[in-house]
């Protein structure tokens, strides 16, 4: 398509970090489930208890985080359906004209061909 560029390479690097994080995250919830259980002990001058705390786990928080920041790395490549409608793309400057030619829609083609 043309459209990509090497500026663009931090930000596909950047998807590629949260697409990695967003596996880890998912890997964790897989190993922990998406509910965890913590012990929390309390020591008070002169008696002890220990409470057992019921929570999510903070690796469904991070996978959340992590598909918005793909999300919004793949609209801004034009990788989701409506995104994708947006797309403008020229052929690149220095295109083969020929190559032009025979990717071109028939009804372009007809238009180049002479009399």
């Amino acid at each position: 398509m043309g459209v990509l560029t090497q500026v663009d390479q931090t930000a596909l690097a950047n998807y590629c970090v949260s697409y990695s994080l967003w596996l880890d995250a998912l890997k964790h919830i897989k190993e922990h489930g998406q509910i965890i259980t913590t012990v929390r002990r309390h020591v008070h001058k002169t008696h002890e208890w220990e409470e057992t705390i019921v929570k999510a786990n903070p690796a469904v928080a991070q996978s959340i985080a992590h598909q918005k920041t793909m999300l919004a790395f793949l609209t801004q490549f034009g990788m989701t359906p409506a995104s994708r409608t947006r797309i403008k793309a020229e052929p690149p400057m220095d295109a083969d004209p020929f190559e032009v030619l025979l990717n071109a829609p028939v009804s372009e083609q007809d238009d180049i061909r002479p009399n």
